[in-house]
């Protein structure tokens, strides 16, 4: 699939198709008022498509069994109104045209839930259209018995809970985390989820969630609002945007739903975490020396309920500091206000100076359902589910004399690139790094800073970061326009920096900021 350069838009996503391939949601992308498809990632392909897709294809074209469910129909009015939208529909499986789901048929169709949000260019302009979508066949087999009754949606919401959040985790060089789900009863589960998403560049989201309800369709649900929040996330979006962009996937399901959650970002070069909350209940951040403070946020409405705005809120996390974001399952009882229990699990964690994962199960032996509560009367937990995730700042001063997180100035003096190099070349030998993983980052450095003095007229940064297990480095200027790599031409003098970017490091990225932009690369070490 080509990349149409008269499409900002495009470039973006271009930029993103490594990473978009690894989220675990059906994603497509469409371009312009005929619904050009530029883009879509193995799972979707692996749902869809019969054969490899051409660069002419409309998804129509393409994919031509998404006429018979009614999938192409909505792109024409999300592209018209700008409003997103959502569907569901069922493929029938060829050689299966009379499979009946009430006769125990089920398994020779598949069931889909798709969103669509409009993707628009820097005036506002609607160019395309992000298409996220969700396999539920497995839940649905699950919930329907054999003789078309539904005993079974108890299991099969328990299951898909444990499929999700057991998974491990990801564990950032300079976080630890530790994640807890516990139903609110043995025989059924709700929408409580929580995650944990490398973002580049060193940064990570952290994802807690709550669905309202309970059984088969709150777990659904929460499945696949993780799915398209992952698929957001890659976008590397603030916060209140990426909450933005989930209400207006919940707002066009249907039924209506509602659901509440809170989207941070880590950036562990400023020790800062941005974050902005949709009707949940405030994180906690508990300090080195046990204080515990409330982050006070303006929270936004309910996803699903007004539309927004989230407003972003931005807090130091100091090492040492433990973040705490929980479900109201946790924080609730019957016949006493929230408050209440918010600060109950303050006093929990205020004097608990212990591993997160030993305080993970504290927290939830004193809180979670069937505990005794802080006066050991076993208050009514009532029946709401819990999920928790604790979040530990490892960050610490270096004693290597080259520093952990260093900045080069680049936008003054001459031959930036060569000043680029000669001071990274420096820092690496400081940080006793390979020789050929030296080379290797020099080269690199090079290449993208020479890149934006190409593209933007200035270079205006250059960033490098030690991890435990990586090196980071960052090239910032201040133009938009987001790199792309261009087909190889072996007659051609230039073009192939970013084909070279690629093989060299083990990710790469480009991440939106004021003003400008940031290209971010890792390194293993």
């Amino acid at each position: 699939m080509k990349d149409n350069p008269g499409q900002d838009t495009t470039l973006s996503w271009s930029s993103m198709r490594e990473a978009l391939a690894q989220v675990p949601a059906l994603v497509a992308v469409t371009q312009g008022p005929e619904h050009q498809l530029i883009y879509s990632n193995d799972a979707y392909q692996r749902a869809f498509s019969p054969r490899e897709v051409a660069p002419s294809d409309q998804p129509a074209d393409a994919q031509p069994r998404l006429l018979d469910i009614g999938l192409c129909a909505p792109l024409d009015d999300v592209f018209t109104s700008g409003r997103s939208h959502s569907v569901r529909a069922v493929l029938r499986t060829p050689g299966a045209p009379g499979a009946d789901i009430a006769a125990g048929d089920c398994h020779r169709v598949r069931h889909f839930a798709f969103g669509y949000a409009p993707l628009r260019d820097t005036g506002g302009q609607v160019t395309g259209i992000l298409v996220v979508g969700t396999d539920e066949s497995e839940q649905v087999r699950s919930a329907i018995s054999s003789d078309g009754t539904e005993p079974r949606q108890p299991a099969a919401s328990r299951a898909l809970q444990r499929s999700l959040l057991t998974q491990p985790l990801h564990q950032p060089d300079e976080l630890q985390v530790a994640g807890r789900y516990l139903p609110s009863s043995e025989t059924d589960a709700g929408g409580d989820w929580y995650d944990v998403i490398p973002i580049g560049a060193g940064r990570t989201a952290l994802v807690i969630g709550d669905v309202m309800g309970r059984g088969i369709h709150a777990a659904a649900l929460m499945g696949q609002l993780r799915s398209a929040l992952r698929a957001y996330a890659r976008l590397d979006l603030p916060p209140a945007e990426v909450l933005g962009l989930l209400d207006t996937f919940v707002s066009d399901l249907e039924p209506i739903q509602i659901a509440t959650c809170v989207y941070a970002i880590f950036d562990p070069v400023e020790s800062l975490l941005s974050y902005s909350t949709a009707g949940h209940p405030p994180p906690l951040l508990r300090h080195p020396d046990g204080t515990v403070a409330r982050l006070t946020a303006q929270p936004g409405a309910p996803l699903g309920v007004l539309g927004g705005p989230y407003p972003l809120q931005q807090v130091t996390v100091p090492a040492g500091a433990i973040l705490l974001l929980y479900t109201d399952g946790l924080v609730e009882r019957r016949g006493e206000d929230i408050e209440a229990g918010i600060t109950a699990l303050a006093d929990v964690v205020r004097d608990a100076d212990r591993p997160l994962e030993e305080l993970a199960d504290v927290v939830l032996q004193r809180l979670g359902p069937g505990s005794l509560g802080l006066d050991g009367t076993g208050p009514d937990r009532g029946d709401d589910d819990v999920a928790l995730l604790l979040v530990r700042s490892t960050l610490r001063a270096t004693t290597d004399s080259a520093g952990r997180s260093l900045r080069l100035q680049l936008n003054s003096g001459d031959e930036p690139a060569r000043r680029a190099r000669a001071y990274a070349n420096g820092v690496l030998s400081a940080w006793r790094l390979p020789r050929t993983l030296r080379e290797d980052i020099v080269i690199v450095v090079g290449e993208l800073v020479a890149n934006a003095v190409l593209h933007s007229g200035v270079a205006q940064e250059l960033r490098l970061r030690r991890t435990p297990h990586r090196v980071v480095l960052e090239v910032v200027d201040r133009s938009a326009r987001v790199p792309r790599p261009r087909p190889s031409d072996p007659e051609a003098e230039s073009g192939r920096g970013l084909h070279l970017v690629a093989q060299l490091a083990d990710r790469w990225g480009v991440r939106p900021l004021d003003g400008g932009k940031s290209v971010w690369c890792e390194f293993l070490a």
